[in-house]
């Protein structure tokens, strides 16, 4: 075992995939007769309980397979567990019933259903847009490229006061940012599921005791909305999100 790596760090990535559909497709499960495209390699065993393993000569679509899973070739549903070619890391269902029996074997009815990835690598690129608001106050900005957020915690009251957040970079690693304000208000934790992500950020801006700050913040996920935070007074703020992109 020496020398193997293994990494699993979440992504936020947004899954670009296409969908397929097949129905009315017939395969011949030919088992007998001068032509058959079935074999059986292991017979079953009565005494262990072990059924028979068989292999099946089917056409193949320009190249193409689908790997599936399931227990009879006649009726029920097949799981789809892989593919090639334009079926690449499918998954889906297949589902089969007998449409014809012959002699020499049966001919099944199949609908397919299933969906494929579009693999375009694995690196999320990531776009600093802003800022907004007044000329005061201190820059605060993350070291580390991120990849997918984690986790926001606001305080807020009249006004939002701080936040902070946590996140993984683009090596999987876990950073904490802020908090970033003043002490004030009270605090609220957003907690993101590992496959929820963060769409859109908006809120209000004003004075404050003849200060410019952020008086609301509300959150938008592909889950819910959360907020908004603080009082929603004085000059509405959106921030843009591109089409297949996230906050993080």
């Amino acid at each position: 075992m020496a020398g193997i790596n293994c990494s699993i760090v979440p992504c936020s990535a947004l899954m670009e995939g296409k969908e397929f559909n097949f129905s009315n497709l017939y395969l011949h499960h030919t088992y007998g007769g001068p032509k058959p495209n079935q074999s059986t390699i292991i017979n079953n065993n009565g005494s262990t309980g072990l059924g028979m393993t068989a292999v099946n000569n089917w056409a193949v679509l320009r190249g193409s397979t689908l790997q599936v899973m399931g227990v009879p070739v006649e009726g029920g549903e097949w799981a789809i567990v892989g593919g090639t070619g334009e079926f690449i890391m499918a998954s889906g269902v297949i589902y089969k019933k007998v449409h014809e029996r012959r002699s020499e074997g049966n001919i099944i009815e199949l609908t397919i259903h299933g969906f494929c990835p579009n693999l375009k690598g694995t690196k999320c690129l990531a776009t600093k847009v802003g800022p907004w608001g007044g000329n005061g106050g201190t820059p605060q900005d993350i070291t580390e490229t991120p990849k997918r957020l984690e986790s926001i915690t606001i305080r807020s009251g009249e006004v939002v006061d701080s936040i902070s957040f946590s996140y993984f970079d683009q090596a999987g690693q876990k950073r904490v940012a802020g908090p970033w304000g003043g002490p004030g208000g009270n605090p609220n934790t957003i907690e993101l599921a590992s496959s929820e992500f963060l769409k859109e950020v908006s809120g209000t801006f004003g004075t404050y005791y003849g200060s410019n700050v952020i008086t609301s913040i509300k959150f938008v996920t592909n889950v819910k909305t959360y907020g908004p935070f603080g009082k929603q007074n004085g000059t509405p703020f959106n921030i843009p999100v591109q089409n297949n992109s996230s906050v993080v």
